[in-house]
Parts: structure tokens; sequence; C-alpha cells
């Protein structure tokens, strides 16, 4: 069909990863969601010789001697952002929405929400970790089931992304479950577009500018120790 072909044609623009002007790569792994299109990547990557540094989640595919792995610590950061729910709050009950519950992502989320719980006495139930998509529509399902009554609302949810926040606060508002009265609601990574929803969003700002900076340098002293001439060549951010 019609967006079939616009997918692939827009894919085409990975082809230029096999440019000879590329003198180095930096790729933003949390970005490619789909497996067929990551493989495709993988197999581009895999014959490059240039250095390559991967910002985000590690990807086994892309494990190259070549690629280099570094991100902020989801564990660590979900930790901190249910120790303030707890120590700040005094809250006992709080779920949590991830992603898809086959990616590394999303279970490391969850064990940094683990970590906080029974660091803090409280007994960790898996009924209180839900597993979504990452996007919208997750909180927004979440929410009806809370208010249908098949969940109940417990004093605070975090979110494992934005997005989910996003959809479950707007679709709290459609069915009159008020947040922060009736319950709190967090999100995480910072993703902008907090003015479009309300109410404001609290949410847990990941250290992406430090990250990306660390990445450019990493990739830029590579470069230098290859005797690359980095002035005539190409640094290229794959999203």
């Amino acid at each position: 069909n019609v967006k079939e072909k616009e997918l692939f044609c827009e894919n085409r623009i990975y082809d230029l990863i096999m440019s000879d002007e590329i003198d180095g790569l930096i790729v933003i792994s949390e970005s490619f969601v789909s497996d067929e299109l990551k493989k495709m990547i993988a197999d581009l990557l895999s014959r490059k010789t240039v250095p390559i540094v991967v910002v985000g989640n590690h990807i086994a595919e892309m494990d190259f001697p070549h690629c280099t792995f570094i991100n902020t610590s989801d564990e660590n950061d979900i930790e901190d952002l249910t120790d303030h729910l707890v120590e700040k709050h005094g809250f006992t009950e709080i779920d949590i929405i991830t992603g898809y519950d086959y990616l590394e992502v999303s279970n490391l989320r969850v064990n940094g929400y683990r970590k906080s719980l029974e660091k803090h006495g409280i007994r960790f139930d898996e009924k209180r970790v839900h597993f979504g998509n990452f996007w919208m529509n997750s909180g927004e399902e979440l929410a009806e089931r809370y208010h249908s009554g098949e969940l109940k609302l417990p004093q605070a949810i975090v979110c494992a992304n934005d997005y989910m926040a996003y959809g479950l606060i707007d679709r709290f508002v459609e069915l009159e479950i008020k947040v922060p009265e009736d319950v709190t609601v967090v999100g995480y990574e910072y993703v902008g577009n907090r003015f479009m929803h309300s109410p404001l969003l609290t949410t847990y700002k990941r250290n992406r500018e430090t990250i990306g900076e660390d990445a450019a340098n990493m990739l830029y002293s590579r470069i230098k120790n290859r005797r690359f001439l980095f002035a005539g060549g190409k640094l290229v951010t794959i999203l």
C-alpha cells in the first residue's frame, strides 16, 4: 500500500551510512522500535569500519568491536523517582506503567521501581506493574481500567515515559479523576509538550545534554586516534 511504499522510501536514508565521506557515527538506539529496521541498520553498521558510539539502551545486534555504548541508568533514575514519592510524599501504594514486556529498557525501569520499594520495606507486587507500548494510548487504556474498577486507584503512578503519562492524565481529566488530588502521576524523560496537557506533568529530566556531549567528544577522540582528517569528514547522528 501507499504507506508501506512511503516508509520504504524514507528508510532509504539509512543507505547513507555506507558513504565513504562519513568518518564516524552516533546512533540513538532508542529511536528504533521496529525489529526489522533495527536489523537492517545493524547489518549496515557491521560493514562499516569507522568508530561508532551508540547512545541509549544496549542493542545486541549492534554490539560490534567498533561500537561503544553509553547511556544514563534507567534503573537508577526510576529508583530515584520512586524514592521521591516514598520519602517526600509518604506514598506506599505506587503503580508503574512501562513499555513492552520484551524490551530490556522496560524491565530496567521496573527494576528501579522495585529496588526503591524494597529498600523502603514496601512489598513489590507484580499486579502493580502494567506493560504498555511507550505511547499515549497505553496511558489512556490504563486510566480506563482504573475508572472501571478493574484496578484499584493507587496513591501514585510512575510512568516510564512522558507519552504514557500524557495519555493517562488526559484520560483522567475526561473521566473526572483529579490529578494530583485523587492520584499523583509522574513521568520520565522530559520529552517536552508539557504545556499542551493539563494538569502540568511532573517529570524526571534525564541528563540528555551531557550524554550527547560525551558521545560527540568520545567519537571525536577516536576519529583523531585513527588519524582521520576530521575537518574534511562528516559526523552523522542517526535517529
